[in-house]
Formats: structure tokens, C-alpha cells, sequence
């Protein structure tokens, strides 16, 4: 995607259609396209931090020592 000056301002990621209709299409803002390309650039990969939460299921018993219910 570019403006009217040339300038790149979004980059097309997905466009869902079923037939006969003209469908949807999703695009990402250049800006943050950029890191990402710069981190390819540097790095080969993409790096990205890592929050260190998880999910898992309460049972029960759990529910009730926490006072969750």
C-alpha cells in the first residue's frame, strides 16, 4: 500500500472472500512492519519478548482455596 507522495505505508496480509461477493481484506500499518524487517535484517529472525504467562484450567478445590468463586 503507498500514498499518493510514493511512500509505502501498509503492507496487504490477508484477504478473506467467499464466491460471489467481494470479501475483506486486512493489511498491517508500515510502522509496524518496520521493526520486523529491521529484526530480519539484523538478526535472521524476529525477536520478540516473552512475558512468561500461561493459562491452565482451575479446578475445584483450587477455586475454593483462592476464594475464587
Amino acid at each position: 500500500m503507498i500514498n499518493s507522495a510514493g511512500q509505502v505505508v501498509g503492507i496487504n496480509s490477508l484477504k478473506i472472500s467467499e464466491d460471489g461477493v467481494e470479501g475483506l481484506g486486512f493489511a498491517i500499518p508500515s510502522e509496524d512492519v518496520k521493526p520486523i524487517v529491521e529484526d530480519l535484517l539484523q538478526y535472521g529472525e524476529v525477536k520478540r519478548t516473552y512475558l512468561g504467562v500461561g493459562l491452565r484450567n482451575v479446578s475445584d478445590f483450587s477455586a475454593a482455596i483462592l476464594d475464587y468463586w
